[in-house]
């Protein structure tokens, strides 16, 4: 996706990433270089909703009372 500040760019990997892959995910994702950033996701990592998870707390709008007081 290019956006303003650049190239922006998803990747999604079966298994683990090598080291090699890592490294050059890192020298992508560098201060110096702002015109590419590269996001890494496993693919076992999105296989779950976690905003449906039975442990994560049912979401609601708060009032304007609730916040104030937050």
């Amino acid at each position: 996706m290019l956006t303003d500040g650049g190239l922006k760019s998803i990747i999604v990997f079966l298994g683990t990433l090598t080291a090699a892959a890592n490294k050059a995910i890192q020298v992508i994702n560098t201060r110096e270089n702002r015109h590419y950033e590269v996001d890494t996701f496993s693919e076992a990592d999105l296989m779950i909703n976690i905003t449906s998870h039975q442990l994560v707390p049912k979401h609601y709008v708060l009032s304007d009372k609730e916040k104030k007081t937050c």
